[in-house]
């Protein structure tokens, strides 16, 4: 937990930074207290730390509390972070996006990204587009990728989040 804390404080000050580290650690440390209630619950059930379900429920629960706690990172306040949790529970307000269209830019990022993965983790010996032997299908995939980029990137000016350090 004192490692955690300190890896919050790290990244800046406030309590929203020592709170993302706080969850961070609490996270690592529920896991190791309840390692052996799991394996016994897996054990009863015969779960197989292989099986498909189990490993998404994994990846799952992996992705939501990572980004749980960097609500905590991004607000400017604890206050502001608890608007936000309280505000995804709940269906008072507008959403968090700015644009429709940056939604569905999210939602097909997010969608290819879960493509690729899933290509690379069952179809590992298939050939990739950027790895063809063609070089038109590799040029053609890395302008495609330019041409992305230029249609849906972000020029407003807008700093990386390290550079205010």
């Amino acid at each position: 937990m004192i490692t955690f804390a300190i890896c919050g404080v790290w990244h800046g000050e406030g309590w929203t930074y020592l709170t993302w580290g706080l969850l961070f650690g609490f996270y690592l440390t529920y896991a190791n207290w309840t390692e052996k209630v799991s394996k016994n619950i897996r054990k009863r059930f015969h779960i197989k730390k292989t099986a498909t379900l189990y490993i998404i429920y994994k990846v799952t629960m992996t992705f939501l509390l990572v980004s749980f706690a960097w609500i905590f990172f991004r607000a400017n306040s604890l206050t502001e972070a608890l608007l936000i949790i309280k505000r995804i529970f709940t269906t008072a307000g507008m959403p968090f996006y700015e644009s429709p269209a940056n939604l569905i830019y999210s939602i097909f990022g997010i969608l290819v990204l879960l493509f690729a993965d899933f290509k690379q983790e069952y179809f590992r010996s298939s050939i990739l587009l950027l790895y063809n032997r063609h070089s038109y299908i590799r040029i053609g995939t890395i302008v495609s990728m330019i041409v992305v980029i230029l249609l849906i990137g972000v020029y407003d000016g807008g700093q990386f989040i390290y550079f205010q350090f």
